[in-house]
């Protein structure tokens, strides 16, 4: 037996920490699972991660260990395929970390790896890694675990970062020529300090005020890391997300198509309801959604249908509510919830890409304006000097 430490959170969604016994990490999971509580780190006595490291992989991962969104999609494909090939985890984790360009995913893989050939699943070494593997992907790998279907879930895994890369990509060509109004911005006021002063005395008039720009938006960056950290402003945060105008509606759609397609993937390999409804609830990616879902679970256990538990959770939308009724009523409710999870995720993407489109045409205006107003103060002082020199 090996004795393990543990993070964890409740049904109500407070911290617990802990030590246990088990033979091995799966082992420490299950009873963990037992309890009712939800993982958020695990580490076997001994073989804990040091501070600095705790801090690189999450809190400065975006420095240390930074992933994109290309990297994830062609990692998950690449497991996808060698798993659909015959291969075991073992063989596709060693192939995988001798190919992959990304020195965290190569390290990740290698990990999984040495797990697989110890006879142990690859989930205990995503929770060491959480800036690679968000609760939403570790919840769809738990399931995919524990129903025998990891090939899928890699895919569909594979599928979600193949989508945020492509409308990173938009993102990116809608708004170039905004960014390119900006840097003018930053660079065009100081110009008659490059033509009077030189070179070095336009590197002196902007330096000061490119530092402080950069330093303002590395501290705000840190700052909004360090409160995500706590569960309460997390959960705060992300229901402030789902009652936007606009942009909450996206981020509902997003959110309920992740969990209706781990829900559905659930309950197609027979696993129990409630915990399909429970466990599923962290595929969301949103706290606030996830902790509404997961605190009404039991409601299943006292005999009401999944459509009255998702409707008394009331952040998810009445057509998906109304399409699992029917599931219910026709006796394919995994269908339904693969159906509702299609037809959201294909309106996330079309509202994603009007709302690119839309910024950056607000943001080209915005930027327009601003040149204006800078090119009418510079000629009205210029005409103002005139008019000095001529009324002297």
């Amino acid at each position: 037996m090996r004795s393990f430490q543990y993070r964890a959170t409740d049904r109500s969604g407070r911290l617990v920490r802990g030590v246990l016994e088990a033979p091995d990490e799966s082992g420490a999971l299950g009873k963990i699972r037992e309890m009712g509580l939800r993982v958020l780190r695990l580490s076997g006595r001994g073989d804990e991660l040091a501070e600095h490291q705790r801090w690189a992989r999450g809190y400065f991962s975006f420095i240390f260990h930074r992933i994109k969104s290309k990297d994830l999609a062609v990692w998950y494909r690449q497991f996808t395929y060698m798993l659909r090939a015959g291969m075991n985890i073992y063989e596709a984790a060693e192939s995988i970390g001798r190919k992959t360009r990304n020195r965290t995913l190569r390290r990740v893989a290698a990990e999984i790896a040495e797990a697989a050939r110890r006879g142990e699943p690859p989930l205990p070494v995503m929770y060491r890694w959480p800036c690679a593997f968000p609760p939403f992907v570790r919840s769809l790998v738990s399931v995919g675990h524990d129903t025998g279907m990891l090939e899928e879930t890699f895919k569909r895994i594979a599928d979600f970062y193949d989508r945020a890369y492509n409308l990173e990509m938009l993102w990116r060509i809608e708004t170039f020529y905004a960014k390119i109004l900006l840097l003018g911005i930053l660079l065009i006021p100081n110009i008659p300090a490059l033509i009077l002063g030189g070179f070095s005395a336009y590197v002196h008039a902007v330096l000061p005020w490119i530092l402080r720009l950069g330093l303002a938006l590395v501290g705000l960056l840190l700052g909004w890391r360090a409160l995500r950290l706590l569960p309460g402003f997390a959960e705060a945060v992300d229901h402030l997300k789902l009652v936007l105008p606009w942009f909450g509606s996206i981020v509902r759609r997003s959110a309920v198509s992740r969990w209706a397609r781990a829900l559905a993937m659930m309950m197609e390999a027979g696993v129990p309801v409630t915990r399909a409804v429970r466990e599923s609830a962290g595929a969301a990616g949103n706290v606030a959604l996830e902790q509404s879902i997961a605190r009404r679970a039991e409601m299943l256990d006292a005999g009401q249908p999944l459509s009255v538990v998702m409707h008394d959770a009331g952040r998810i939308p009445e057509q998906v509510v109304d399409m699992v009724a029917t599931g219910e009523r026709s006796g394919n409710i995994a269908g339904m919830l693969d159906a509702a999870a299609e037809y959201y995720e294909l309106e996330t993407d079309t509202a994603q890409k009007q709302t690119a489109i839309t910024v950056a045409i607000v943001i080209w205006a915005v930027l327009a304006l601003m040149v204006g107003i800078i090119v009418i103060s510079f000629y009205s002082g210029y005409a103002q000097k005139i008019n000095d020199i001529m009324n002297e």
